[in-house]
């Protein structure tokens, strides 16, 4: 069950938490993740469950404490279970949004990898999150994306403005920057290009999960980046605040049940990063696929079951 800081009346938050439901609309998201605040400002506090309360902010399967300091250099820095945000980043909803989703990324791998990690490991990480905050960035509404271009810190900036297929390299100049966001330094002799080829194994599934659900299909898909929706009126990201009318061509917005399981099965396939076993993870996912499917329909054991990213794919 999640919790989050309980609006107190006085200035300071302490380390009592409570139940998010009641304030975040998104409960089955809410549900799969176990948070707490510590010592964080009622304003603060506020900001916070509000950015959580998006489902491509908070997102879930982890657990970390909040805390918000003015004393660390970094705009966060995230340790074992905790993640310290700097206060300056609750300049706007906007760029909080930005940092939180990177430091939330970020502490997914980290928990999601609790192997002892080599020296390789821990880079390709701040490399994916970094890959991952700087996509999360450049598919941020036009006008909200304009609003903060000037806050950003100089490492996204750099990354954002480098062609896709050069951004791993770019990011992995830049990784003075990126390694203190997860309380380690760079290494004399760091093995760098290693960290980038592992890196670029696991590009796809650092993706964010409302990126990820548009890709492989046709111009339908494609968001309007000043409104966040397609040609339909429906988004990627559950919108639990509007009345979406479905049918056949464009269905509805994604559900918050298949944005959360979609966003589950991303974090199996980060779990193979210490075995390095990406492919294997991905066949037997799209093998459970076709079990079920099979399942479903009381289909013989004997029946083929194959998958295609569309229908007009098939016909063809």
């Amino acid at each position: 069950m999640e919790t989050a800081a309980e609006i107190p009346t006085s200035p300071k938050a302490g380390r009592r938490a409570s139940s998010e439901s009641a304030i975040n609309p998104l409960k089955t998201l809410a549900a799969s993740r176990n948070i707490s605040f510590d010592n964080v400002a009622q304003a603060h506090a506020k900001l916070l469950n509000e950015a959580l309360a998006k489902a491509e902010v908070g997102l879930c399967g982890y657990s970390a404490t909040f805390s918000v300091s003015s004393e660390i250099e970094t705009d966060f820095q995230v340790t074992a279970n905790r993640i310290i945000l700097n206060e300056r980043i609750f300049s706007s909803p906007s760029i909080l949004r930005l940092h939180l989703r990177h430091a939330i990324e970020l502490t997914l791998w980290l928990q999601l990898c609790p192997a002892r990690l080599d020296e390789v490991r821990p880079i390709s990480i701040a490399l994916l999150t970094a890959s991952a905050t700087t996509k999360f960035y450049l598919h941020m509404l036009t006008a909200e994306r304009l609003q903060i271009a000037a806050q950003i810190p100089q490492w996204l900036r750099e990354a954002a403005a480098s062609r896709e297929k050069d951004r791993l390299q770019k990011l992995a100049s830049l990784l003075a920057a990126l390694m203190p966001l997860q309380g380690a330094r760079l290494q004399t002799s760091p093995p760098i290009q290693r960290a980038v080829q592992l890196a670029a194994e696991y590009l796809s599934v650092a993706n964010p999960t409302e990126f990820i659900l548009t890709q492989q299909g046709d111009e339908r898909l494609l968001i309007d980046p000043r409104t966040g929706l397609n040609k339909y009126g429906c988004s990627p990201r559950p919108r639990p605040e509007a009345i979406t009318f479905s049918s056949c061509t464009a269905s509805s917005s994604v559900s918050e049940f298949a944005y959360r399981e979609t966003e589950l099965l991303r974090h199996r396939l980060m779990q193979t990063l210490p075995r390095g076993n990406l492919a294997t993870q991905y066949e037997l996912e799209i093998e459970n696929v076709r079990g079920a499917l099979k399942d479903l329909l009381y289909l013989d054991s004997r029946t083929q079951v194959i998958l295609s990213s569309s229908g007009t794919d098939v016909e063809l």
